[in-house]
């Protein structure tokens, strides 16, 4: 998010977009955070932390990479929609987790741990990564970021599996117990 939220005018410009189009944009997305956080809990509660988190994640890589393949100043207007689910979904995921994670009278510095990672850390390591990339090929920044959301998505999901698999519960052959 921190690509989007450093470089989006750069690219605008680039693409030869107006300053009422640049403005169009941040009102798009800040607009469709309305309804995204209004909802917030009924996502959370119909998908968990967990589904929210991979949609967002999901969203965001397919977002870059729709930026990264658009020439139409319009289009990115369209794109600017999903803001708010991104937005929303992330930071309604991480704060339910936080609590939900946090021991007993930690639950301020589970949030503020979150909310430092989320707009600290990684906006800063984000906005560097971004920068790299625009040096080196303004054209592909929003695509390999992206795929790069895309690939940590998939790495997720398979620490995920492997770190926390549930128990199963299997019989033993020769005694028919069943162990955990």
């Amino acid at each position: 998010m921190a690509t989007i939220n450093n470089y989006l005018f750069v690219y605008l410009q680039s693409l030869g977009a107006s300053k009422l189009i640049m403005g169009l944009a941040l009102t798009v997305s800040t607009v469709s955070e309305i309804p995204a956080m209004f909802f917030s809990d009924r996502l959370l509660r119909r998908l968990g932390a967990r589904g929210m988190l991979i949609i967002a994640m999901a969203i965001i890589g397919l977002r870059l990479i729709c930026y990264a393949l658009t020439t139409q100043v319009w289009v990115v207007l369209l794109i600017q929609l999903c803001h708010g689910l991104t937005f929303a979904a992330i930071y309604t995921a991480g704060v339910h987790f936080a609590d939900q994670v946090a021991p007993i009278g930690m639950k301020a510095t589970s949030q503020g741990m979150f909310n430092g990672t989320l707009m600290g850390f990684g906006a800063a390591v984000g906005g560097l990564l971004a920068a790299c990339c625009w040096t080196i090929f303004p054209g592909g920044m929003y695509g390999f970021s992206g795929a790069l959301v895309l690939v940590g998505l998939i790495v997720f999901l398979l620490v995920e599996r492997k770190v926390f698999q549930p128990a199963t519960v299997q019989a033993s052959p020769q005694t028919g117990s069943h162990d955990q």
